[in-house]
């Protein structure tokens, strides 16, 4: 992902997203993350900002106008249709690098018109396998990527990514140039193992990696070859990580609450078309599978993904 001034460009799909108004700001959240901390109180002062994907086929009809309160920041927009946010004053962010909802909101929307999702998830390569983790927040997708660098594996994201098809192969894109990780007996452990620079937050609660664009340890996009759903460690995480089997159903369930489940509503007729032909394909061609992690994925971490991919 290309940020600019005033658009977001795909390096791997076809297409862009233009965005009018105070952007700069934004896009340097979204993308530069740990080095571009904007101030949303004064974007908020400089008014609406407008997401426009491109190129969109003609022809297409709009359904009735839609608007939604997140609570932090509000849009309006339809299906097919350019998104237009405005920051809310109740928005207090815990963290700048954290984006207003409803401009997460419309540039998961726009990406989607042209038949891409943006996915909370981890894409991550280790013995030339593509595997997309998908799991609820702090399941562990950042440990579970931690854990694929130390094995000698690579990370395109380890939470945010944009997943398309393109010339027949399903791909996944890095959308945010940072990996985040909460302060965590696994994360201590896998510090120590780490030759990256991990930096604390003031808090201490995490720590923030940059990613350096130009090593090949952190890949621009990455075919999708398996998807995993990952389920949170039980207390007391067990001693060896398991894989079992889940149906297409439960995959796809999976996919539509790892977007924006609004965008395969009623209201997002052209998206959620898009949407779901994307998750067909993913659904029918990878092999899903349920993963809980255990604590080799910690200490031995080469030896616990050869079992995981053999």
């Amino acid at each position: 992902m290309i940020a600019t001034d005033d658009q977001l460009i795909s390096t791997t799909f076809a297409g862009r997203v233009r965005v009018h108004g105070p952007a700069s700001s934004a896009l340097a959240a979204l993308h530069l993350g740990a080095k571009g901390r904007p101030s949303w109180e004064a974007i908020r002062k400089l008014g609406p900002t407008r997401y426009e994907a491109e190129p969109i086929s003609q022809g297409q009809t709009h359904v009735e106008p839609f608007q939604r309160d997140f609570g932090d920041s509000l849009v309006h927009g339809a299906s097919n249709a350019p998104a237009t946010c405005s920051i809310l004053p109740t928005h207090h962010p815990g963290d700048p690098r954290h984006l207003p909802a409803a401009m997460s909101f419309a540039f998961a929307q726009q990406w989607a018109r042209l038949g891409h999702a943006c996915v909370h998830g981890a894409l991550l390569t280790v013995d030339g396998c593509g595997v997309l983790v998908l799991g609820q927040r702090g399941a562990g997708k950042s440990v579970l990527a931690t854990s694929a660098l130390i094995a000698g594996g690579g990370i395109v994201s380890d939470d945010y990514l944009l997943a398309g098809e393109r010339d027949g192969v399903l791909l996944g894109e890095r959308i945010r140039a940072f990996m985040s990780l909460r302060q965590s007996w696994a994360a201590r452990t896998l510090f120590a193992a780490s030759k990256d620079g991990w930096r604390p937050n003031r808090g201490g609660t995490r720590a923030f990696l940059q990613v350096d664009t130009s090593d090949p340890r952190f890949p621009t996009h990455s075919r999708i070859d398996r998807v995993w759903v990952l389920v949170r460690p039980r207390a007391g995480r067990r001693q060896e990580s398991s894989l079992e089997p889940i149906s297409q159903a439960a995959l796809f369930s999976a996919l539509v609450g790892a977007t924006q489940p609004l965008l395969l509503g009623p209201d997002f007729a052209h998206e959620r078309r898009r949407l779901t032909h994307l998750f067909t394909r993913l659904a029918s061609r990878a092999r899903p599978m349920r993963l809980e992690t255990g604590q080799d994925i910690v200490l031995e971490s080469r030896a616990a993904w050869q079992r995981l991919l053999a």
